[in-house]
């Protein structure tokens, strides 16, 4: 027998689910990656890109698995996994963003910067 959760009680804020993907990030890292977490996004695209010619991104593959969960969020009966899935890859895609867009300058390299821009 299945048991049914009772989600608005189980879940009940987006701060709950926000839990539950941080949670997931850390769990499915120790089982398969890394002690901090889910990092298999850049060696797929890496491998992905190999195989095909493409030139995918790390964060072109968690938006794609984004867009994975919103189809499959879609159809069928409802799946919080789905969302807490989305959660996840976007919180990992803005990571994988910042760590290719940041600026490799120092604070005080960029404070002074700044000072001299004004």
């Amino acid at each position: 027998m299945v048991e049914k959760i009772d989600y608005p009680t189980y879940y009940g804020s987006a701060d709950a689910v926000l839990k539950r993907a941080r949670e997931l990030i850390l769990t499915r890292g120790n089982e398969r990656d890394q002690p901090n977490g889910e990092r298999a996004m850049k060696r797929c695209v890496a491998t992905f890109n190999t195989m095909t010619g493409h030139n995918l991104t790390e964060v072109d593959g968690w938006l794609f698995m984004q867009y994975l969960k919103h189809s499959r969020s879609r159809e069928g009966s409802f799946r919080i996994d789905d969302y807490e899935d989305d959660v996840s890859y976007s919180a990992l895609k803005a990571e994988a963003a910042i760590s290719t867009a940041a600026p490799k300058t120092s604070i005080s390299e960029l404070a002074k910067n700044t000072k001299d821009g004004e």
